[in-house]
């Protein structure tokens, strides 16, 4: 298969939002709202189909400061190139640093929700209150896949290396995850022309 990873078809993304003007409270505004959505970080882990040992291709083309270049494709601009048959043989030789990629990736995914509660005080004043709530799943993480440190240690002990044929193993996967959660108020009075404008606001999140 040529593709990096599998492709992630439930990438599903709704959004709702309602605003309400009850006939009891009059002069508020009752709003709130929530969606999925999705970023499109994945696609930076196309690079792992090039930069794999065996394919991944460097080249370097210097002109002479003294003569005036003359370019031909095939020649001195991109050239052909040789790149190493991929075998069995081959993986098993491979050693130093490597770069790994879990090919079950799913699309991190944002849950994000709203609810705010706007009361006018006078005609030219209005006070707001809201809460906002952010949740990320699947996050892309990074770490060293051939750790050797040692539980409840900082040293490195080489016998519980688990390929011992790489001294590093930068792997990629979709297992982090993080919240936010944030309390915002305002309070907004406008002013008739010529006298200015201001907001005061107040936020606090976690």
């Amino acid at each position: 298969s040529p593709e990096v990873y599998k492709i992630d078809l439930n990438n599903f993304a709704p959004r709702v939002g309602i605003a309400w003007q009850p006939g009891f409270l009059p002069g508020t505004i009752i709003r709130a709202g929530g969606g999925t959505y999705y970023p499109a970080e994945n696609a930076i882990y196309e690079l792992f189909a090039i930069t794999a040992p065996g394919v991944a291709i460097v080249q370097s083309i210097t002109n002479s400061s003294s003569v005036k270049p003359t370019y031909m494709l095939g020649k001195n601009v991109f050239p052909p190139m040789a790149q190493t048959t991929i075998t069995q043989t081959f993986a098993q030789n491979i050693s130093g640093t490597l770069f790994a990629l879990d090919t079950n990736l799913r699309t991190t995914y944002i849950n994000q929700w709203s609810l705010g509660i706007q009361h006018n005080l006078t005609k030219s004043t209005i006070a707001e209150v809201d809460y906002i709530g952010t949740q990320s799943r699947k996050l892309p993480i990074r770490w060293n896949a051939d750790d050797c440190s040692v539980a409840g240690s900082l040293l490195c002990d080489q016998a519980v290396r688990p390929y011992k044929q790489f001294n590093y193993i930068y792997e990629a996967a979709d297992e982090g995850s993080s919240s936010y959660n944030a309390f915002v108020a305002k309070v907004q009075r406008q002013f008739q022309w010529p006298e200015l404008r201001y907001q005061l606001h107040l936020v606090k999140g976690a």
